[in-house]
């Protein structure tokens, strides 16, 4: 799916942006199967990777004193997130 969707969905020279991560989260949620809890695990997925990279933007510019307890809570409310979410992908 890289090669097909989400690297044809950016424009030459740019960084693949939330765009092409979404529209390649939705289509592999159809590769798994036309159930509503495939699609929104993967496209909350989506969203769970972009608000993270976002997030962990905001730690590095952050003094160093917060920095670990800011990467803790980073990786708790992550961990938090993707598990609410892939109870849709295993409750069909």
């Amino acid at each position: 799916l890289r090669h097909y969707i989400y690297l044809r969905l950016t424009p030459r020279g740019e960084k693949p942006g939330f765009k092409a991560l979404f529209l390649t989260q939705i289509v592999s949620g159809v590769w798994h199967g036309v159930h509503s809890g495939y699609i929104l695990t993967f496209a909350g997925s989506a969203y769970a990777v972009h608000v993270s990279k976002i997030f962990y933007k905001w730690i590095l510019g952050a003094p160093e004193k917060f920095k670990q307890p800011m990467t803790i809570v980073h990786g708790v409310l992550s961990n938090l997130w993707l598990n609410t979410l892939v109870s849709s992908f295993t409750l069909l």
